[in-house]
């Protein structure tokens, strides 16, 4: 909450010269947009990763096979 209202008074600084009441209105507005886009990139990636899954399950099965043969053809 403290670095977002410090990224909103930063880097976001319109809303400051209206009366108090809609200054405190506008801050909130920009904190809630700054919430937003904070999970829109968390949810896209967590689905980044989660859809990274099986090309790294496949890939672990073909080292596994690998290793076997290797073990089986070295007779280690």
């Amino acid at each position: 909450m403290i670095f977002a209202s410090l990224f909103a008074s930063l880097f976001l600084p319109f809303g400051l010269q209206y009366s108090i009441p809609a200054a405190v209105a506008v801050f909130f507005l920009k904190l809630f947009a700054i919430a937003a886009a904070v999970a829109l990139i968390e949810v896209n990636t967590a689905k980044l990763r989660l859809f990274k899954v099986p090309n790294l399950l496949g890939i672990a099965i073909v080292f596994a096979f690998l290793s076997l043969i290797t073990f089986y053809v070295l007779g280690a």
